[in-house]
């Protein structure tokens, strides 16, 4: 069951930020946003805040030293749009269907060394349809990976 309430995503997603950069600096990775000033919406805070950690988190993994990970956020009519790109090795194109699927990971050109139980995208599905949206990936093997994540903005 989803807690809903209303808050600025944006704000959400600059302490995201704020709290991922470490882990970037220590990765060697740069992270950077694109986000408006404000974006208002009806939700529940902490489960967007699980998924926009989970695809970080991923992102954060997957691009190598001197790589680049992005967080997008735009309001798209009567949806808002959040993305996360890394500059990663991507994931096979047979493979992006089933990696929203539990205890699935892609093949080792995307897993490394730092584990996972391949359950944070199945989890970040859930979240997504839960609020009534969607998650997709865009890939091409050698040239990175962008998750999407869209809802509905109740006003």
């Amino acid at each position: 069951k989803l807690n809903l309430s209303r808050f600025d995503l944006v704000e959400m997603l600059r302490g995201a930020c704020e709290l991922f950069q470490t882990v970037a600096e220590d990765e060697r990775v740069d992270l950077v946003s694109e986000l408006p000033e404000r974006c208002d919406i009806q939700a529940d805070r902490q489960r967007l805040q699980r998924v926009v950690a989970n695809l970080l988190d991923n992102a954060l993994k997957y691009t190598p030293a001197g790589g680049t990970v992005s967080l997008r956020c735009a309001r798209a009519g009567r949806w808002v749009e959040l993305s996360v790109t890394d500059t990663g090795p991507g994931i096979p194109t047979a493979e992006q269907t089933k990696i929203f699927d539990r205890f699935v990971r892609a093949d080792s050109a995307r897993t490394r060394s730092a584990g996972g139980t391949g359950l944070g995208l199945a989890i970040a599905k859930w979240i997504a349809e839960a609020h009534g949206g969607r998650i997709a990936v865009e890939s091409h093997p050698g040239h990175g990976a962008r998750f999407t994540v869209r809802v509905p903005v109740s006003d």
